[in-house]
């Protein structure tokens, strides 16, 4: 099983990532597979991305090895 997980951060006024100001985005499904993970991920960074958040980092996290792998 897979989870999608996004890491973003509000915007200082010059543009950049506030690192101080950081919320993790992380959908309550579970996917079978790491392509279906994929998928939602790239979904869910052009949402976060539209709500106005600086997306910092990304991954599916694959819960039997016990680890995450970007895009």
């Amino acid at each position: 099983m897979f989870s999608a997980m996004i890491l973003a951060c509000a915007f200082n006024t010059n543009g950049s990532a506030d690192l101080t100001q950081c919320t993790a985005f992380v959908p309550p499904n579970l996917w079978e597979s790491e392509e279906m993970c994929m998928s939602a991920l790239q979904y869910g960074i052009a949402t976060v991305d539209q709500r106005g958040w600086a997306v910092v980092d990304y991954q599916c996290f694959n819960w039997e090895t016990k680890e995450g792998k970007s895009l």
